[in-house]
């Protein structure tokens, strides 16, 4: 079974994720439980369990019932806690966080939810907080300049990239945003 072997590998998020943490100002925190995250599309799992075992306080949200049951096995597995839920974040009432976390949901989303999800991860950001979003370049997402929906933000971090599958037979470019509000 996949799970039963997970425990026994070191789960890597994605490495937007180890960008971000670089950014973060420990100085005011007592604890990094104190690090309020919300990762959008959890999926797999993989930045929320990453995060939790540093003892980040999570919330993963997936509209897959699959997912959020596979993320709570993790969970369960590694000994750590991994608040989840199931829904769509445009729809649920958010609570403000101080990194938001996006990692390859945009480009299933169309260009008008594209937009207001980006503008709810916003305004449910704490000052001083962090956006970190990763996407694949589609066609909606080359019409969205990610850059200019965060030009009242300081960008720590932008990247594009173009990721070949292993057989070399597809080219995706991905983007990268960490950006904090001030």
């Amino acid at each position: 079974m996949e799970l039963a072997n997970s425990h026994q590998e070191e789960i890597q998020p994605n490495s937007i994720i180890i960008k971000a943490l670089k950014n973060i100002n420990f100085n005011n925190l007592t604890k990094e439980k104190d690090i309020k995250v919300l990762d959008i599309g959890a999926g797999d799992g993989k930045d929320s369990l990453f995060l939790a075992k540093k003892g980040f306080d999570i919330l993963a949200i997936d509209s897959s019932a699959h997912f959020i049951h596979k993320i709570n096995q993790l969970a369960k597995i590694h000994n750590t806690k991994i608040n989840t839920i199931i829904a769509d974040a445009i729809t649920y009432p958010l609570e403000n966080y101080d990194i938001i976390i996006c990692d390859n949901v945009l480009h299933f989303l169309k260009n008008n939810k594209i937009k207001e999800l980006i503008n709810k991860m916003k305004k449910h950001t704490k000052p001083s907080g962090l956006n970190v979003i990763s996407a694949f370049q589609e066609n909606k997402i080359r019409d969205i300049n990610l850059a200019d929906f965060y030009n009242n933000w300081k960008i720590l971090y932008y990247n594009e990239s173009v990721y070949s599958s292993i057989n070399r037979e597809k080219e995706k470019t991905v983007i990268e945003i960490i950006a904090k509000k001030i």
